[in-house]
């Protein structure tokens, strides 16, 4: 049985981001979160101290708890409707895997399999095992410094040096709304950095979602050898 503990990162020096966690909260439904969820939590950072700063206080809040999968969301994404349950659904059909939620245009998933094998983790929606939740909490803090920046290419990291595969389900039952949002960490790209497998309308609880080992990948390589320069004692 899954039992789910879920965080959602916020930047809460952006009003616009703190209005965004209610939405998302409210379309959530707080009474359905507590019906389904084992324990759920915003995480905010008041001071711009960072992204990792606070995914790693959501992480740990994962660890912490009394669940069986952690889920941490950030604050910039709308998810789909029925998405309590239904992600529950998804993680039940791989759930000794780690999880990222959505994808963008430029890994060139068509979506024509219900899974994919993606390089890395894209930090909008990431799910862990317990266990690999907490081995990845020991491993980065032994093998990268303190002062890389990127919250989710930590665990992309981690993935790659434990060969541990990374599935992204689809349709992708959140989307990023690259299009509202400014990035916090000043990132920059050619065209919006959104899903173009959003699940949109459809309701995650009428899609099965077995896994039937047949998997499209993902054409980019990761992580950059700019971030090997972060790595130590391997």
């Amino acid at each position: 049985m899954i039992e789910l503990s879920v965080t959602i990162m916020n930047s809460a020096f952006s009003m616009e981001r703190v209005m965004n966690v209610e939405r998302i909260i409210d379309k959530l439904g707080k009474e359905t979160i507590q019906k389904y969820w084992k324990k759920f939590e915003v995480i905010r950072d008041f001071e711009k101290k960072g992204a990792w700063y606070v995914a790693k206080k959501c992480w740990l809040f994962g660890a912490c708890s009394n669940s069986t999968h952690h889920l941490v969301l950030q604050d910039d994404i709308d998810v789909s409707k029925n998405f309590v349950q239904g992600i529950l659904k998804i993680i039940e059909a791989c759930p000794q895997d780690i999880l990222t939620l959505s994808t963008f245009p430029r890994k060139n998933f068509t979506g024509k399999t219900r899974w994919g094998l993606i390089e890395g983790v894209y930090g909008q929606g990431i799910v862990m095992p317990k266990e690999k939740l907490i081995e990845f909490l020991n491993w980065q803090d032994k093998h990268i410094l303190s002062n890389f920046p990127h919250d989710d290419s930590r665990i992309s990291l981690f993935c790659k040096y434990k060969k541990y595969p990374i599935k992204v389900p689809f349709p992708n039952p959140i989307q990023h709304l690259d299009n509202h949002f400014k990035s916090t960490m000043g990132n920059k790209w050619n065209r919006p950095r959104i899903s173009e497998n959003y699940i949109g309308n459809n309701d995650p609880l009428t899609i099965d979602w077995s896994d039937d080992g047949v998997y499209e990948k993902s054409i980019n390589s990761f992580p950059p050898k700019k971030y090997y320069d972060y790595l130590i004692d391997l």
